[in-house]
This record gives structure tokens, C-alpha cells and sequence, in this order.
């Protein structure tokens, strides 16, 4: 397998996992987090492996003029980069929403002293459920 066809499995291994991820993710579910992280670190490797093997494009004679495996290897890894921004903009927008409910962590600002550490007089909220 050439450079190129390399770079394109690893990029379509991490689009694949990036798919399942939007799919599978749950922020409510820690094993479910846990798994999906999982599987988005180890669909790294093959893409790791491919860009180690491969030549970056201003060290090709005619930088400007791509062969065509290297054009669809380009154009792959734009199309990661937007299904990549799509699942960060589920896990903000879950992140968000969690902040808001009550008890969650924009609840709680601890004021610290000049060595870090949480000044006695602050301290955070009960540790009660709030069950809807």
C-alpha cells in the first residue's frame, strides 16, 4: 500500500470511529464515554502510522500540483475535520446543558488564596440529588 492510499485508510478509519461516536456517545453514560474515547484513541493508529510514512507535501518536486491519491487524501481529511467538528459541537452543547442544571459546576464558584488552595470560607454545595 502507498503513502497516500495508507494516509487515506487512516483517515477513513478515524471518520468511521467519529460516525459511531455521534451515534454511540452518551454524556450521561460514563462506560459509554469511556468506550467511545476508546474508540476514537485507537482508530488513531493506523492514521498515525500512515502520516510517519508519509512525505509532507512542500518536499514533492511541484508542491502545487498534486497527484490524485494525495488530492483525495487532502480532501478526506478536510471532510474529517468538519465530521470532527460536528461531534465537538454535541459534547459542548452537553457540557453546556449540564452546567446549567442546578448543582452543576457553574453552581459553585470557590474562591482561592494566592497559594491555590480554597479559602475555608467558601465551600460547595450539598451533595443532594436533584432528581426531576
Amino acid at each position: 500500500m502507498d503513502s497516500a492510499a495508507q494516509l487515506l485508510f487512516g483517515i477513513e478509519s478515524v471518520r468511521s470511529a467519529i460516525k459511531r461516536v455521534a451515534i454511540e456517545w452518551d454524556a450521561a453514560d460514563m462506560a459509554r464515554l469511556e468506550s467511545t474515547r476508546i474508540l476514537l484513541e485507537s482508530s488513531l493508529v493506523p492514521l498515525r502510522r500512515a502520516l510517519q510514512n508519509t512525505e509532507p507535501i512542500s518536499s514533492l518536486p511541484d508542491a502545487k500540483v498534486l497527484p490524485a491519491a494525495r488530492q483525495a487524501a487532502r480532501q478526506a481529511a478536510i471532510d474529517l475535520k468538519k465530521e470532527a467538528a460536528g461531534v465537538e459541537r454535541l459534547v459542548d452543547a452537553a457540557a453546556a446543558f449540564l452546567r446549567s442544571l442546578p448543582g452543576g459546576p457553574s453552581d459553585y464558584s470557590p474562591a482561592y488564596t494566592g497559594a491555590g488552595e480554597i479559602r475555608p470560607e467558601t465551600s460547595p454545595l450539598p451533595t443532594e440529588s436533584y432528581a426531576g
